[in-house]
């Protein structure tokens, strides 16, 4: 049996691996002008300050060993999070300008959300994500957000059948040839789902002419 806990100070070496294989964290790491390596970068300015904000799954008995994790929360907490940009490399900041300068949408962000192959298909993945649910329940937020990289078919797959649509993309340049992707999660996007095919769509005679009116 698993279950879900808050993440603890033993747990952060764990959830480095799990941010790595997801983003280009190693990248933003390179070359910061505290000639810190990767893992004490990792550690003192991303993981160990988000550890309040983060749910891990764990075996009953072994709650030392992370088996999945989200990271997730509101647009305002993450606004408290140490400011590590002052440390990156100048070409890291203009690499990644179009990251640093995408404007989120007031919401709850999953930042992490990931569980490992063995228990996937089985739940758990539903249970972390319920977390991100409930803290948009109790904060009044009425959306859900993150980034998802389009080469992580999965991943995005996942999102979409959680009600996180495609709302954006950001492309970098001379580095990767697929976008990252924006993803939300709204009620008025609810309601888009398959538009084309509803009676809504098919009863106006244009959606210019519709616009010309409203206008």
């Amino acid at each position: 049996m698993y279950k879900l806990i808050k993440a603890k100070s033993v747990h952060a070496k764990q959830i480095l691996p799990y941010l790595t294989t997801t983003c280009y964290w190693k990248e933003f790491a390179y070359g910061n002008n505290l000639n810190q390596s990767y893992e004490e970068f990792m550690l003192q300015w991303i993981i160990t300050p988000r550890l309040p904000i983060t749910t891990v799954l764990v075996k009953e008995g072994d709650e030392d060993t992370v088996c999945g994790c989200i990271i997730t929360a509101t647009t305002e907490q993450f606004g408290t999070m140490p400011d590590y940009t002052p440390h990156l490399d100048p070409k890291v900041m203009e690499t990644f300008a179009n990251w640093f300068s995408f404007a989120v949408s007031d919401s709850v962000v999953v930042e992490l959300f990931y569980v490992i192959e063995e228990l996937r298909g089985q739940g758990y993945g539903t249970q972390l994500y319920n977390v991100a649910e409930e803290l948009a329940k109790t904060t009044g937020k009425n959306c859900i957000s993150g980034f998802i990289w389009s080469f992580f078919p999965n991943s995005l797959i996942n999102a979409i059948r959680k009600g996180r649509m495609v709302k954006d993309c950001i492309h970098f340049p001379g580095l990767i040839d697929l976008p990252l992707l924006y993803v939300e999660k709204k009620p008025a996007y609810a309601k888009l789902k398959d538009y084309f095919h509803t009676k809504e769509y098919l009863t106006v005679p244009s959606m210019l002419e519709m616009q010309a009116q409203a206008a």
